[in-house]
């Protein structure tokens, strides 16, 4: 009997802990966790046409999306919808701008590779000629339309055919202290613009086979003139004065101008630039282009300087550009000499040659007064020009601009 109660004890107290168990497992351990759907803006801006959608049955808190990306759904051939496309998968602007031009790169080199004349080698005359104006054209008509594109895709001034810029970082070093301090918008519009003219010039040399007429000519001329308003769009007032100041002084005699053998400020060089920039700019067919002005130009610029600097200072530039003067000037730097010693110097050969031209033109003189004369000026002028720069530097100039003081049948 005791035993019995026994056993239905133990039985009631195991389904008690079978029941305690049950109800253990089957209570959801920690925190709930709530499904959330996607932002609708993040599903429309990623999702591409093969991201998943809710299965039926299933509920739309606990449906999911995924980011499967491909990209023929961005290729095309066509560069502005290209460039669509990317902005449209939130694209970098950048990343957009180099996988355009370098799509559009490449479309140039094909364009040209493509309208090569296939003549056989015996074709002459006006044939290959004709031949070849028509392969240029086709060339020139290709290339204008994929810039066209390019530019309408990326904005103008944004595209850069030649990469040596971009890639070259001496080059484009120097390029930003001719232009002077600009931003990367401007500096790169610049740079387009520069690049344009050069395709314009180079299909009209090319058509014109290097023989000018007057239609080329005039045709080049319109061409300079677009550049000219091109730079001017493609800066800010304060940008085009800077570079129209460098310009000017690179202008100057080819940018050989000594101004640290002047007394000029850095304001009045920059000043100068500005004078000579006005015209220099007005005549430029391409960057940093050596041509010189005409007489007229270069007589308007100097009148312009002299109401600006006064005679003694445009002495000193017109002297500063004298290479005999600058010669003179290195040695006395070089050897510490007295600041005025190259003057003294240089005023020495001026006055020299002066008197030589006199002793020349003087119908007076026999041909051996004439030479004793002379004789007697050279070694005067040569003992004065020892004594101002001593032995040494004497020697120095005599190897590197003095040979008039052995001859001054030089001078």
């Amino acid at each position: 009997m005791k035993a019995g109660r026994v056993f239905i004890l133990s039985v009631l107290l195991n389904l008690a802990l079978a029941g305690w168990i049950a109800r253990q497992l089957g209570r959801p351990s920690g925190n709930p966790v709530t499904a959330h759907p996607a932002p609708a803006s993040a599903v429309a801006r990623h999702r591409g046409p093969t991201a998943s959608v809710a299965e039926p049955g299933v509920s739309p808190a606990l449906a999911s999306w995924t980011n499967r990306f491909h990209w023929r759904a961005i290729e095309t051939n066509d560069f502005v919808q290209f460039a669509t496309n990317l902005r449209a998968v939130d694209c970098p602007e950048k990343t957009v701008i180099e996988l355009v031009s370098a799509r559009a790169r490449r479309a140039l080199r094909r364009c040209e590779v493509a309208a090569e004349p296939t003549l056989p080698f015996w074709a002459a005359g006006t044939l290959r000629e004709s031949t070849r104006q028509e392969a240029v054209r086709q060339v020139a008509a290709a290339r204008a339309q994929i810039l066209a594109r390019v530019d309408q895709a990326l904005g103008s001034g944004n595209f850069i055919a030649d990469t040596q810029l971009t890639e070259n970082f001496v080059d484009q070093a120097l390029g930003r202290f001719c232009t002077g301090p600009m931003s990367e918008e401007s500096f790169y519009r610049l740079q387009r613009a520069f690049e344009r003219q050069t395709e314009r010039m180079t299909t009209l040399r090319m058509l014109a086979d290097n023989v000018l007429l007057e239609a080329d000519e005039l045709a080049m001329a319109q061409s300079s003139q677009q550049l000219r308003q091109e730079i001017a769009t493609s800066l800010s007032p304060a940008e085009f004065e800077e570079y129209g100041a460098r310009m000017g002084i690179f202008k100057m005699s080819g940018g050989e101008v000594r101004f640290d053998a002047t007394e000029l400020s850095a304001a009045e060089v920059r000043q100068i630039g500005l004078i000579r920039g006005r015209v220099a700019f007005e005549n430029q067919e391409k960057w940093m282009d050596d041509s010189a002005l005409s007489e007229a130009q270069e007589t308007q610029v100097s009148e312009d300087w002299r109401k600006y600097l006064g005679n003694e200072r445009l002495a000193q530039i017109e002297r500063a550009t004298d290479s005999n003067f600058k010669a003179l000037f290195d040695i006395g730097r070089d050897r510490q000499l007295p600041k005025d010693a190259a003057l003294q110097a240089f005023e020495l050969r001026q006055s020299t040659a002066q008197n030589v031209a006199a002793v020349r033109a003087d119908p007076s003189l026999s041909a051996e007064e004439r030479q004793q004369r002379l004789a007697a000026m050279q070694a005067e002028a040569a003992a004065a020009i020892w004594k101002v720069l001593g032995a040494e530097a004497a020697q120095e100039y005599l190897g590197r601009a003095g040979a008039w003081l052995t001859n001054v049948n030089q001078l």
